[in-house]
């Protein structure tokens, strides 16, 4: 059984760095999952389980911040990802698998609110079928799916309590630029210009990069993003500040200035990133 934690040390830097350090509410858990990739699957192993481009399993949340409780957890999942199969009975080879993390906590009070909605529309539905005598099929399978519904609730991105990041996805080769390049190109041209360098917001760093199978995830610390700290913008030195447009478009900037042809670079919405010290697809997910 080869694990998908290839380094203790790395996955428990990213939860110290990115998870621990965020604003945390009363009422916040985090969330981590398995997700099957068709995309890293050989074409027999595709014909063979069926599944769908991403299938998302283990959806585990971490109710207490604490580094040791989050490993022993991780631990666990990983240890059982060769007894995960398919809808059709096949397993699932580890190969295609990510371990995937928000890194943004979730409020239980916003999951309950969605959660709330959705089981009152399950009720309307179950007694609709009840007085018209109707099939129980499909709302019965809904019903024995609520646990799925409620860590659904966990995942869901609009549930966040508080946005600590915002995630830049850079698809790139990663041949083609470093980590230390990019940081680099933030530094001077972003980060330094602006004299954010001199700040210390909430002892996060102003960004982390991860560099991932198919390119880099730039975590962006929101504090000096004027869309999460408007009140503060203006009371502040502005030059302090940036939009998230506009760092999103300063970096599209840099990259066509420096040749670099990136597939893509756009903000994940969701802010879920493959852990890093973890492998996927095969390929070693680096914090730097």
């Amino acid at each position: 059984m080869e694990s998908l934690i290839y380094d203790e040390r790395q996955v428990r830097r990213f939860y110290d760095t990115v998870i621990l350090t965020g604003e945390r509410g009363p009422f916040d858990v985090d969330f981590f999952c398995v997700a099957a990739r068709k995309k890293y699957m050989t074409q027999e192993e595709r014909e063979l389980t069926r599944l769908g481009d991403t299938c998302m399993m283990e959806k585990t949340p971490v109710r207490e911040p604490d580094e040791d409780i989050f490993y022993h957890k991780l631990q666990k999942v990983d240890s059982c990802l060769d007894h995960l199969y398919s809808h059709n009975g096949t397993q699932i080879p580890r190969s295609c698998m990510v371990l995937y993390m928000n890194v943004n906590h979730t409020s239980m009070i916003e999951a309950l609110k969605g959660l709330k909605t959705d089981i009152a529309t399950m009720e309307s539905e179950l007694y609709d079928v009840l007085l018209k005598n109707g099939s129980r099929e499909n709302i019965g399978n809904k019903i024995k799916r609520l646990d799925n519904l409620t860590l659904k609730a966990y995942q869901n991105p609009k549930n966040v309590s508080k946005r600590n990041w915002i995630d830049v996805d850079i698809d790139i080769n990663c041949s083609e630029i470093s980590a230390e390049k990019i940081q680099e190109i933030l530094d001077s041209r972003i980060f330094g210009d602006s004299g954010l360098d001199e700040y210390s917001f909430l002892h996060r760093p102003m960004n982390v990069i991860i560099k991932t199978h198919g390119g880099y995830h730039v975590l962006v610390n929101t504090s000096f993003i004027s869309d999460f700290n408007s009140s503060m913008a203006k009371s502040a030195d502005k030059s302090k500040f940036i939009s998230v447009d506009t760092f999103v478009s300063e970096i599209k900037k840099l990259f066509e200035q420096k040749n670099l042809e990136a597939k893509e670079i756009k903000i994940n919405q969701n802010a879920m990133v493959s852990i890093p010290g973890t492998l996927q697809g095969g390929i070693p997910v680096i914090m730097y």
